[in-house]
């Protein structure tokens, strides 16, 4: 009995095996795809990112800018539909907005910009500050197969606050040196440690090319009214002009300029020069070097910037952070001291804009010495945010529109920071 009962039960075994092996077979039905899957599930649009930032303070449409990336179905895409609304929407709702209020995108894999100044909300009114909205995708597609497609909201409130941001850069970039600034907005920024050789020109649409690879660790640059760009060299004792093709010479080569250090142009065509080994200013006139002064109140002197309206030359010092102006007969007069360790200095509209190399931090400070913003928490890092939350690292270079509004910032990183002040009601 114990015996038929155990070949029984082999017998059971052996089927259940049997039955196991079957379905585990290879399937004789096409390999499954991704393509397959959407087409049997219409409508499947997904987005690899989308963010929405506050970058700018015009007080309209124009300060929100627009990130994503889309992952799936890209092909199958007839038309993105931005839209901007004060309330939560679906689906339906969506569909239901007017076609101008709305921003028609054409189908693409990524998109990154600002919103123009003229777009409206989904209820049609205007943009504003301190109103909280929900932006949307709406995917249509040019394939009945799929249906249209909401994405979840990104949110945003623009608000009128500085600001630091990383800007997106196209193009080879990374320079730690200082920075000029052309009428037409477009800047000029010294490759230095970073890109030993090189001078970067970055357009206001964040366009960067290499304007010239002539130098030797360039560190100070100015632009003058015709476009010319002028650059010192820590690496050798020369002065470079690049003219407005893109060309560049020597100006001047002299042993007394070793170091190179910070240059100004002023209006009547002189360029200064300072060095942080020395205690000289230079002057360079008619292709002609001269040492205009020597002061030892200037105790590493790096930073020099030039106010045009009143034809002012000012030299900051890198040891003492002091700021001084150096008057018609080449005296100094001290106007501002900071606790900065400043690498370079802008002055723009009343005001100078100082970099803190070791404390990673940068400040306005009032003609009359009072510091009235500093940007960043002294903590070395390059997060994003506000004045009292952003991080720089090491800030060196610095430029400022004329009207102060932008303040563009090299690190010791090789990044291009970018400072926004609140306006001024």
């Amino acid at each position: 009995m114990k015996k038929n009962l155990y070949l029984l039960a082999l017998l059971l075994i052996n089927i259940t095996i049997l039955s196991c092996n079957s379905e585990d077979e290879p399937s004789t039905d096409p390999i499954d795809d991704p393509i397959q899957d959407n087409l049997s599930e219409p409508g499947t649009f997904r987005l690899g990112s989308f963010t929405v930032t506050d970058i700018d303070n015009f007080g309209d449409a124009s300060d929100i800018s627009i990130s994503f990336e889309v992952i799936s179905l890209v092909s199958e895409l007839d038309e993105l539909t931005l839209l901007v609304s004060p309330n939560s929407l679906s689906l339906e709702d969506a569909q239901a907005v007017a076609a101008d209020n709305t921003l028609i995108l054409d189908p693409t894999e990524s998109y990154s910009a600002s919103l123009p100044t003229t777009i409206v909300d989904t209820d049609g009114n205007s943009i504003t500050e301190d109103q909280a909205y929900n932006i949307y995708l709406l995917a249509t597609f040019n394939n009945d197969q799929f249906t249209p497609t909401l994405s979840d909201p990104a949110s945003v409130t623009i608000t009128n606050e500085t600001i630091i941001i990383t800007p997106e850069l196209t193009g080879t970039f990374s320079a730690t040196e200082d920075i000029a600034i052309d009428s037409e907005g477009n800047l000029y920024i010294n490759g230095g440690s970073a890109s030993p050789s090189s001078v970067f020109k970055v357009t206001p649409e964040g366009e960067s090319t290499i304007l010239s690879s002539a130098f030797d660790n360039p560190v100070g640059i100015d632009v003058d009214s015709e476009g010319n760009v002028y650059v010192s060299n820590f690496g050798n004792t020369n002065i470079n002009r690049i003219d407005s093709d893109g060309n560049s010479s020597v100006l001047v080569s002299d042993s007394r300029l070793a170091g190179g250090g910070g240059i100004a142009v002023a209006n009547d065509g002189a360029i200064y020069n300072t060095y942080w080994a020395t205690t000289n200013l230079f002057r360079v006139l008619n292709n002609e070097l001269t040492v205009v002064c020597q002061h030892s109140q200037f105790n590493g002197p790096v930073g020099v910037t030039y106010d045009k309206e009143n034809s002012i030359l000012y030299v900051a010092s890198f040891n003492t952070g002091k700021i001084f102006r150096v008057e018609d007969d080449f005296t100094i007069t001290e106007v501002a001291d900071s606790p900065l360790t400043i690498g370079h200095v802008a002055y723009a509209d009343g005001f100078f804009y100082a970099t803190g190399w070791n404390e990673h931090q940068v400040q306005k400070i009032a003609i009359d010495g009072t510091i009235t913003e500093t940007y960043g928490t002294g903590i070395s890092g390059t997060t994003n945010g506000g004045i009292s939350d952003a991080q720089f690292s090491r800030p060196n270079g610095v430029a400022v529109t004329p009207d102060g509004k932008y303040i563009y910032v090299t690190q010791g990183d090789g990044k291009l920071r970018k400072i926004i002040n609140a306006r001024v009601n």
